[in-house]
């Protein structure tokens, strides 16, 4: 009798520390964030905080805030796309030349977003009607836009037209977008079933289609938020910087998936999945790179500084298993 109240204490405890753990992997990131904000403010001379500077992060991060909102649906049912810069590109260029064509900043934002979205659609349709890997299809698509791109291409860059830029890029109209989409994206992932559905497929793919979870459905689901988003955040990105090259997004998808990571969420996706992940991931590596430049550090040794963090903040959130496989 004595033994089993002991075994059950400590399966309490052990329940107990599995929770604390949990908490910190939740609060972690977001402790993270306030302490660079307060280091770089400090080491700056109060530089950091100023009003210009911190517009500037958020200029920065917004595209990657939104393609990371987007991607975060894919992510928690354990898919990865590596096609997310070159679609990025992809839809920009297209995007500029419908603006140069028609005059019309409407239709070069729809587009944008047609584009981003058909490429998502095909990902998926071919992910999961034919069977083949998430990420070898995405690499394939990938390529063919790089390829499309460089054909669509007659000089090194195109340029929107500046009235449309005028009419985009502007504060009031990203706070609105971004506020909107945190929103959706909160709602749709946490309250609704396609956040449900996709982080249990996450958690366990098998179990999920044998309790009635349509998986291809709610996989295909996610791709298409990650391709609208994708395809949002690509317009505004092309209206910030003005011009559309065969480099524009490059190493979009990398910047996702760190963003991701560092907002404390796990790219195998599962019940553990959070919304709030890529926001705070986004804003750790913009605050980063911006308050590292501040302080004077070499553009070289910040990305070697970058990869330092990163490296400890897997070691730190994401619990090991015994063979030493991160999850």
């Amino acid at each position: 009798m004595e033994t089993s109240i002991n075994e059950k204490k400590s399966s309490d405890e052990i329940v107990k520390r599995g929770k604390r753990k949990e908490r910190m992997a939740e609060f972690l990131p977001l402790c993270g964030l306030i302490v660079l904000v307060i280091l770089f403010t400090i080491l700056s001379g109060g530089r950091f905080i100023e009003a210009d500077n911190l517009s500037l992060i958020v200029n920065q991060s917004f595209t990657l805030m939104l393609t990371s909102l987007g991607a975060v649906f894919i992510y928690a049912h354990g898919s990865l796309d590596v096609s997310l810069g070159s679609v990025c590109m992809m839809s920009c260029i297209c995007s500029v030349l419908t603006a140069i064509h028609t005059g019309s900043g409407v239709l070069a934002f729809l587009v944008c977003v047609l584009v981003s979205f058909v490429s998502a659609m095909v990902v998926s349709f071919i992910s999961c009607k034919l069977k083949i890997m998430a990420f070898v299809t995405s690499l394939c698509v990938s390529f063919i836009c790089q390829g499309v791109a460089g054909q669509l291409m007659s000089t090194g860059e195109i340029v929107m037209p500046s009235y449309i830029i005028d009419a985009v890029n502007r504060p009031a109209i990203k706070i609105i977008v971004i506020v909107v989409a945190i929103i959706v994206c909160y709602i749709l992932f946490d309250h609704t079933k396609i956040g449900y559905y996709n982080k249990a497929i996450g958690g366990n793919p098998v179990a999920a289609a044998q309790s009635g979870i349509p998986v291809d459905r709610y996989k295909m689901i996610a791709y298409a938020i990650c391709g609208i988003m994708l395809g949002i955040a690509s317009f505004f990105l092309v209206c910030r910087v003005s011009t559309a090259t065969t480099t524009t997004g490059s190493g979009l998808h990398m910047d996702v998936m760190l963003s991701v990571i560092l907002g404390g969420m796990s790219i195998r996706g599962g019940p553990k999945s959070r919304v709030t992940a890529p926001i705070i991931g986004s804003l750790i590596t913009y605050t980063l790179s911006n308050g590292l430049t501040l302080i004077g550090v070499d553009a070289y040794y910040v990305q070697f500084i970058q990869g330092i963090i990163f490296l400890i903040v897997i070691f730190t959130v994401f619990p090991k298993k015994k063979q030493g496989e991160l999850p």
